[in-house]
């Protein structure tokens, strides 16, 4: 009750127009430069006027933004040691964070363990890391895996980016094979479900060396568009990874119904694919790879953006409408 009776104040009002004052100042209405078809300036003033009202409504109706749900950066040094136990350390170090990073902390457990072989605090291993001395990040080999115990499908409240590193660019016991690969999928709880070929409903790409990315999705149905896996497809000198996963008007969750589309960046390379409908939930983050391809994975961020409000496309709406009635 207090906290209702606060948001009610007079100055939390005038603090909530102040700052959807500042989002409409972003929204300037662009001159136009053809002399042939410039409107008179009293069009464009009142198309001005109206946009920036317009503006002004949405900003105040518009969620509060992004919300990063997790954060980590996988330091575990110092005072974490050489092992397997990715969950080591999970409230030193400032090592997570998010919204989520504190139930986390407290059930000491953000990730499922297939087996052996994902090891933090490596400190002599080069995968292409920027220090190899520095140890603070998963490394992962012999067909190791790992997965975050975050249900994405159940906490994405609308498009969710997944970023992370990658580091396979040296030739860390891969035996010179530049098709070997790391890999990232979403899929069902089980340490060992980091690896591709994924299930109906599921996600699951690798990366290889030599720059060729595969996508599967149910079984061994690959999914990847012509061209993909070819050598020197993505950016080869960019370990960063940025997927973002949408329904297919692009504003809403990949997991509610309406569709699945996968966008991912790599350095100067980036793609949208278009998948079966995943799962409504029961999606997890895992890593793996090939059983001699050494792979590193640092700096994990989850992110998801709420989806906007109806009441928005019908303001937007009304700004056309107004627009209209103006030039009328």
């Amino acid at each position: 009750m207090e906290s209702d009776s606060i948001a009610k104040t007079p100055d939390a009002r005038r603090l909530s127009i102040k700052s959807a004052e500042k989002t409409a100042a972003a929204f300037p209405m662009p001159l136009m430069r053809n002399p042939m078809n410039s409107p008179k300036p009293e069009l464009l003033s009142s198309a001005c006027h109206v946009t920036r009202g317009i503006a002004l409504l949405v900003a105040m109706a518009l969620p509060a933004g992004a919300v990063t749900l997790f954060t980590d950066d996988f330091t575990v040094l110092p005072g974490g040691v050489n092992n397997q136990d990715v969950n080591q350390n999970l409230g030193s170090n400032s090592r997570v964070g998010g919204t989520l990073a504190p139930g986390l902390i407290s059930s000491g457990s953000a990730y499922l363990l297939g087996g052996d072989h994902h090891q933090v605090g490596n400190t002599g291993t080069d995968v292409g890391q920027p220090n190899v001395a520095d140890g603070n990040y998963v490394l992962v080999a012999f067909g190791g895996s790992f997965q975050c115990t975050i249900d994405i499908a159940s906490v994405a409240m609308g498009p969710v980016t997944i970023s992370y590193d990658m580091y396979a660019s040296s030739t860390a016991n891969a035996g010179g094979d530049p098709t070997r690969w790391g890999s990232f999928t979403l899929r069902g709880a089980g340490g060992g479900n980091g690896y591709p070929i994924a299930g109906a409903g599921e996600f699951g790409m690798l990366r290889r060396t030599n720059g060729g990315i595969e996508v599967f999705q149910d079984g061994n149905a690959g999914i990847t568009p012509a061209g993909y896996d070819t050598v020197g497809f993505t950016d080869t000198n960019s370990a960063h990874w940025q997927w973002t996963f949408t329904d297919t008007a692009g504003t809403g969750s990949a997991f509610n119904g309406n569709g699945s589309v996968a966008h991912w960046v790599n350095g100067a390379d980036s793609g949208s694919i278009t998948l079966g409908q995943l799962n409504s939930s029961e999606l997890y983050l895992g890593w793996s790879n090939d059983f001699d391809r050494f792979v590193g994975i640092d700096n994990l961020s989850i992110v998801t953006v709420p989806e906007p409000s109806s009441s928005i496309a019908a303001l937007i709406g009304l700004a056309g409408l107004g627009m209209v009635r103006r030039r009328k």
